[in-house]
């Protein structure tokens, strides 16, 4: 039986003709954002009354680049720890071979 999204939460019936996903169908939810357009579907089919406007889809365009942009720089910002802490390593070591050296 379709609720046809009178609650919040998404329907949970994967019997239901309407329902858009599958119960074997595993989702990461940390992989995507949840839009005002789909907190207002849910899952119900029945609710897609047309499709996207320009600025939902610009939206989310817009949210998956700075996402990417996002993953680059953590991707950047790990490189650059790295070279640093090789560098502090070096110094350390070169602060040893003094010490040694002026004994």
């Amino acid at each position: 039986m379709c609720r046809k999204r009178l609650a919040p939460k998404p329907c949970m019936n994967y019997e239901c003709p309407h329902n858009l996903f599958w119960k074997g169908l595993r989702l990461n939810p940390e992989k995507f954002k949840i839009t005002n357009r789909s907190l207002e579907i849910g899952n119900c089919c029945c609710l897609i009354n047309e499709p996207w406007t320009a600025e939902e889809i610009g939206e989310y365009k817009s949210i998956k680049k700075s996402q990417q942009e996002n993953e680059r720089l953590k991707r950047e910002i790990e490189e650059l720890n790295k070279t640093i802490k090789k560098s502090k390593q070096v110094d350390i070591e070169i602060d040893e071979k003094k010490k040694e050296i002026s004994k």
